[in-house]
């Protein structure tokens, strides 16, 4: 039933405010089923590769490292083109009951993709008090994002 506002001079209607409402729970339905692929995890391992992601999909980077000897991990290119970091590194000792003095651990990049396209991020691992020092170890892999099918 429709009836005219005095007051304005639209139409108002409270048939159509209905299917509004029942519009947006079948949006809301509909982008429920639509679900982000599980994370990946990548190492060390990976270098060379090249990795897919689905946009919003997440990527863990895991390496070993030892931040007594003065190496650290450094994320030299972030494939900021279709990629963004999530937070700060995090360095995880071996031993996490009685960590030692020397023995290292693993340190873990967090990324999630943001953007249709590919580039490249890339990880170096070498002394932070030296920026003349050789670097000791790469992690370069190519980073395609593209929609599912």
């Amino acid at each position: 039933m429709m009836r005219r506002n005095s007051a304005s001079p639209r139409i108002s209607a409270a048939v159509p405010r209905k299917n509004l409402a029942v519009c947006a729970l079948v949006a809301l339905a509909l982008a429920a089923c639509v679900t982000t692929p599980p994370p990946r995890e990548i190492d060390a391992s990976a270098d060379g590769s090249r990795i897919r992601l689905a946009p919003g999909q997440a990527l863990r980077v895991s390496v070993e490292a030892n931040p007594a000897t003065g190496y650290r991990w450094m994320l030299d290119h972030a494939a900021a083109g279709v990629m963004q970091p999530i937070g700060e590194p995090l360095y995880t000792p071996r031993s996490t009951s009685a960590p030692l003095v020397g023995d290292g651990g693993t340190m873990t990049f967090d990324f999630v993709a943001v953007a249709a396209g590919s580039d490249t991020l890339q990880l170096t691992y070498r002394r932070v008090a030296d920026k003349s020092a050789a670097v000791a170890r790469n992690l370069r892999v190519e980073i395609v994002v593209q929609p599912a099918p």
